[in-house]
C-alpha cells in the first residue's frame, strides 16, 4: 500500500468533514436542502397533484360569504343554521373558529351544537416563549381545559412547545365539544409555513392540534392510548397489530404533506351555500345526500382575517388547509396509504458519510487520474440517483447538501492535490523525459517506473578536448556553451522519445525504449545520434569564433538487457539504467573516433531498417581488442556511415 497516498487520502476526507461540520454549524447545509425540499414539493404539487381523502368536506367562510351572510355572523345565527344542517349529515364537524364573547344568537346556536355527535372547536396556544400578554384564563377554562389534556405514552427525550395560556371558547360551547383542539401554526425561520406542531404543553399533558383530535375522533382512538416516540414518531393504535404511523420531529413536529393546490380540491362548500340550506329543502336534501358521514371542516378563508401565509409552492395559502392535509394524510394511512413525507433516517446518513468516506479513501490510493475522477463522477450520480428515488418513491424528504456536497469537496481537494504532486513529479521527470511521456507519467497514464530489467538501447557521448579547452575559459564562456550544447542535444534526443539519464558534465548518458516502448528503438537511437552529430556542426560554427572550441563529440551505442526503474534512497531517487551493457555503451563512445557514431554488434543486428527513417549504413566490421572489462574477449563494433 502507498502509504503517502494513504495519508493524502485521509487528509482530503478530513478535511472535507471540518468544512462540513462548520457548514452545518452554520445552518447553510439545512438551507440548501430546504430550498430543494420547496423545489421537489413544488413540482410533485405541478405535475402529480392529488385530492383530499374524500372523507373531509371543507367548508369555507370566505369574502363571498361573509358579505351575503352580514349580520347573520355577528348573531351567530348563520352558525345556528350550519350548526342544524351539518347535524343532519350525522358526521363530524371541525370548527376552526374562536368564538369569544356573547350574541344574540347563541342561544339557538348551541341548540344546534348539542345534536351534532362529533363536534371539535378550536382554541389557541399562545406559547411561553412568546412575550405576549393575554388575560389569564379563569378558574371555569383551566377546569375546562383540563377535561381535554391527553396524557399519551412517552418515549425519549423531546422539546414540545409549553403553552402559557390559551385562548379559549365561550364555557358553554367549550363543555359541548368532544375536543377542544389548538389551531396554532407557526412558521419556519424563512416566514413558510412547512410544518404543524401536533401538541403543545400544559400541566401535566398536552392539547393535541385541530387536526390530530379530529383524525383520531373519526377513527375512534382515544389520544391517551397513542405513543410518542419524540424524534421518529407518533404511533395510532388501530387494532391488533394495526397502527398509523406519523413521522415527527423532537418537538412533535409534523410536516405538512401537502398533496395539491388550494383550488384542486372541488370537492368543497361555502358557509353562505350550507347555512341558508336550513331554508331551502331541495338544497338540503342534496347537500344531506353529499356529505352524510363525512368530516366537515369549518374554516374562515377570508383575507380580512388574515390567516393566510406563504407555503413552499404558494406565496398566499389559507392556513386551514394545513390542518385539512394532516387530517387527510392520517385519514389515508389509517386506510394503508402512507403519505407522509419523512425525514432521512439517521442511520442512512451516518452510513452514507461513511461510505463516502471509505470510497474516497480507497479511491485516493490508485495512480490514475481518470479513475479518481470517473469514480467521483460516478459516486455523485448515484447519491443524486439515489436521492430523487427517495423523494419521488418513498417521499423521503431531500437530505443532499451535506453528501454532495461531501463527495464534491472531497473530490475538489483530492483534484488539487493530485494536480499538485502531477506538476511537481512531471517537472521532476521532465528533466530527462520527453514532457508528453512525463505528463502522461505523472498522471498515472504511462507505465510505471519500477525497476525492470528490459531490452534497451543506450546512448553515451562525450566531447573531445573538452577538459582542456575549458581549463583555462572564464566559468561564464563554459557555462553559456554547455546550455547551449546539452539543450540543443536534449530537444534532438527527446524529440525522438529518449530518456536522458544524466549529464555528467559535457558527457550525456540516454537511452531508448523506456518507460515508453519504442519500435526498432535501435534504429531510432543511431537517427538521434546522426541529428545530434549535424546539430554539431551547426553548433560547432557558432562557437569556435565565440569560445575558440573545435565542437567535436565521440558517440557510443549499444542495445543489450539492463535493469531500469527508479533506483535510489527514500531521500533521493533517479529513473536510471544499470548493467553491463550499459558500461559496454560507454566503451563504444570511448573508442568512438572524434564526430563519429561508434556502435556494437547487437545494436547493429536490432535495426530494423524497414522502420528507420533516416539513410544510414554500417561501416567495416571491426574487432576492439582492448576493451576496459572485456579484455578476455574481442568486442565487435561498426562505424554508423551516414551523408555529412
Amino acid at each position: 500500500m502507498d502509504t503517502r497516498r494513504l495519508v493524502s487520502a485521509l487528509g482530503c476526507v478530513g478535511i472535507t468533514f471540518v468544512l462540513l461540520l462548520a457548514l452545518w454549524g452554520g445552518g447553510f447545509l439545512s438551507y440548501v436542502d430546504t430550498v430543494l425540499y420547496d423545489s421537489f414539493l413544488a413540482q410533485k404539487i405541478k405535475y402529480n397533484s392529488r385530492a383530499l381523502n374524500p372523507q373531509i368536506v371543507p367548508v369555507d367562510l370566505n369574502d363571498k360569504s361573509e358579505m351575503n351572510l352580514g349580520k347573520r355572523l355577528d348573531d351567530r345565527s348563520a352558525f345556528g343554521d350550519l350548526f342544524s344542517v351539518l347535524a343532519d349529515s350525522r358526521g363530524q364537524v371541525v370548527m376552526d373558529f374562536i368564538y369569544r364573547g356573547e350574541r344574540t344568537q347563541d342561544a339557538s346556536m348551541l341548540e344546534a351544537a348539542a345534536k351534532i355527535p362529533k363536534l371539535v372547536t378550536a382554541v389557541i396556544a399562545v406559547p411561553e416563549s412568546k412575550e405576549i400578554i393575554f388575560p389569564e384564563m379563569s378558574p371555569e377554562q383551566k377546569t375546562l381545559l383540563r377535561k381535554n389534556l391527553w396524557r399519551p405514552k412517552v418515549f425519549g427525550k423531546g422539546t414540545i412547545p409549553r403553552a402559557g395560556t390559551f385562548i379559549m371558547p365561550f364555557p358553554e360551547l367549550g363543555e359541548m365539544a368532544n375536543q377542544l383542539a389548538h389551531i396554532t401554526i407557526e412558521p419556519d425561520s424563512d416566514g413558510i409555513y412547512r410544518r404543524t406542531p401536533l401538541f403543545y404543553a400544559w400541566e401535566d399533558g398536552f392539547i393535541p392540534a385541530i387536526s390530530l383530535a379530529s383524525a383520531l375522533l373519526e377513527l375512534g382512538v382515544d389520544g391517551n392510548d397513542i405513543e410518542i416516540h419524540y424524534g421518529k414518531e407518533l404511533v395510532i393504535p388501530l387494532g391488533p397489530g394495526e397502527s398509523v404511523s406519523i413521522p415527527i420531529d423532537y418537538s412533535g413536529n409534523v410536516v405538512v404533506p401537502f398533496g395539491g393546490r388550494w383550488e384542486d380540491t372541488t370537492h368543497r362548500y361555502s358557509f353562505d351555500t350550507m347555512a341558508n340550506a336550513r331554508h331551502d329543502d331541495t338544497v338540503l336534501n342534496d347537500i344531506r345526500n353529499d356529505i352524510t358521514g363525512s368530516l366537515c371542516f369549518v374554516a374562515d378563508t377570508t383575507f380580512e382575517k388574515k390567516d393566510v401565509g406563504p407555503i413552499p409552492f404558494d406565496k398566499v395559502y389559507f392556513l386551514s388547509g394545513l390542518h385539512s392535509w394532516v387530517i387527510s394524510a392520517i385519514l389515508d394511512a389509517s386506510a394503508g396509504e402512507d403519505t407522509f413525507f419523512r425525514a432521512a433516517p439517521d442511520l442512512y446518513r451516518i452510513l452514507c458519510l461513511v461510505l463516502f468516506a471509505a470510497f474516497f479513501i480507497v479511491l485516493g490510493l490508485t495512480r490514475k487520474d481518470w479513475i479518481f475522477n470517473a469514480g467521483s463522477a460516478v459516486l455523485f450520480l448515484a447519491f443524486t440517483g439515489i436521492t430523487l428515488c427517495l423523494w419521488f418513491f418513498r417521499r423521503v424528504m431531500p437530505w443532499y447538501a451535506e453528501g454532495s456536497l461531501g463527495i464534491l469537496f472531497a473530490w475538489l481537494f483530492g483534484f488539487f492535490y493530485r494536480f499538485l504532486t502531477q506538476r511537481k513529479r512531471q517537472s521532476a521527470l521532465e528533466r530527462y523525459l520527453p514532457r508528453q511521456v512525463a505528463q502522461e507519467l505523472a498522471s498515472g497514464q504511462g507505465t510505471a517506473l519500477v525497476p525492470e530489467s528490459k531490452v534497451l538501447t543506450i546512448l553515451f557521448t562525450d566531447i573531445k578536448s573538452f577538459t582542456t579547452w575549458s581549463a583555462d575559459k572564464e566559468a561564464r564562456d563554459v557555462h553559456s556553451f554547455l546550455n547551449d550544447y546539452l539543450e540543443s542535444m536534449a530537444d534532438i534526443l527527446f524529440s525522438h522519445g529518449a530518456t536522458i539519464d544524466k549529464f555528467m558534465g559535457d558527457g550525456i548518458l540516454a537511452f531508448f525504449g523506456a518507460p515508453k516502448d519504442i519500435p526498432n528503438h535501435a534504429g531510432v537511437a543511431i537517427e538521434a545520434a546522426i541529428d545530434m552529430q549535424k546539430k554539431i556542426r551547426e553548433l560547432r560554427e557558432k562557437w569556435k569564433p565565440r569560445a575558440g572550441i573545435d565542437l567535436q563529440v565521440r558517440m557510443g551505442i549499444n542495445t543489450g538487457k539492463v535493469v531500469v526503474g527508479e533506483l535510489g534512497s527514500g531521500k533521493r531517487t533517479e529513473y536510471t539504467v544499470i548493467g553491463a551493457d550499459v558500461n559496454l555503451a560507454q566503451r563504444m563512445e570511448s573508442k568512438a573516433e572524434p564526430g563519429s557514431i561508434l556502435v556494437t554488434e547487437s545494436t547493429r543486428n536490432a535495426v530494423d531498417t524497414a522502420l528507420s527513417t533516416a539513410v544510414f549504413t554500417f561501416g567495416v566490421k571491426q574487432e576492439l581488442m582492448d576493451v576496459k572489462g572485456y579484455d578476455d574477449k574481442p568486442i565487435t563494433a561498426y562505424e554508423v556511415i551516414f551523408s555529412k
